[in-house]
């Protein structure tokens, strides 16, 4: 039986598949981090191709079968185009999305760290200049809320979230700044 379902959410990640088709992965609000088939999304016709760009914010429907979910409708709701264009942020973008594809579990609701990152990506946007503080605020937060560190640890004037996160993952990160 099919459900239809409708949320908004970033797109963080997108994998090829079979010829036109791609695994999508979204950070969504209501449903938490969803990996979705988009069919014929790499067809050059396709109305959905450019919402589905890593990083934009959108609005969309999705059909839940017994074992997969299936991308339907989609709707472009904010691009992130000051991030795009610049190239700082842009790496930045990109190990955010690394690290929320490891940290938060498939389906389950992660409405607090959506909101979380909506305003980081907001600041990120609009802000002139952003820096490694910045980005390790956020980090913080994220390990905060996901229930990997207490408030008492980010206290701790020793408190690195980069090389927490490295422990975490098992390997090391190639980070878009250097530690601050």
């Amino acid at each position: 039986m099919r459900q239809f379902v409708r949320d908004e959410g970033i797109v963080i990640k997108k994998r090829g598949s079979f010829k036109e088709n791609r695994i999508v992965t979204i950070i969504s609000k209501q449903n938490g981090k969803l990996n979705l088939m988009g069919y014929g999304v790499r067809n050059l016709l396709s109305r959905r191709i450019s919402h589905l760009e890593t990083g934009n914010y959108i609005s969309f429907t999705y059909y839940r079968n017994n074992n997969h979910s299936v991308l339907h409708e989609t709707n472009l709701m904010f691009g992130y185009s000051k991030i795009k264009k610049s190239e700082s942020k842009l790496s930045l973008l990109f190990q955010l999305f690394f690290i929320l594809d490891r940290m938060i579990v498939e389906n389950q609701q992660e409405e607090l760290i959506f909101d979380k990152t909506t305003n980081f990506l907001k600041k990120l946007n609009n802000r002139m200049h952003f820096g490694m503080s910045d980005f390790n605020k956020y980090l913080c937060d994220l390990l905060l809320h996901s229930g990997f560190i207490d408030k008492k640890r980010i206290l701790d004037g020793d408190f690195n979230p980069q090389s927490f996160i490295e422990e975490l993952f098992g390997y090391k990160i190639k980070w878009a700044f250097a530690s601050a």
